[in-house]
């Protein structure tokens, strides 16, 4: 039973994580805008990595929703062993 609630509380995080991921996605585009030299240089790597790291969170995130569909609901009655 506490596997259905922890599985709803993974995918939750793994959500405000992609969240996060996007807006700090978005911040580092408006900077990128202006940048120029070293600075462009490194924000283009900054970029990179949150782009992969989207990706990885949407793998997560199909992941957990996987996950909490097949974790037994909190009102499933489970058998006791005998």
């Amino acid at each position: 039973m506490l596997a259905g609630a922890g599985a709803t509380s993974l995918l939750q995080k793994v959500n405000h994580i992609g969240q996060s991921i996007e807006q700090t996605l978005g911040f580092a585009q408006e900077l990128s805008t202006d940048a120029d030299g070293d600075v462009a240089r490194w924000l283009e790597c900054v970029l990179q990595a949150l782009r992969k790291a989207e990706l990885d969170c949407a793998e997560a995130q199909f992941c957990a929703r996987e996950l909490r569909a097949a974790s037994p609901s909190p009102e499933t009655i489970q058998p006791r062993l005998l």
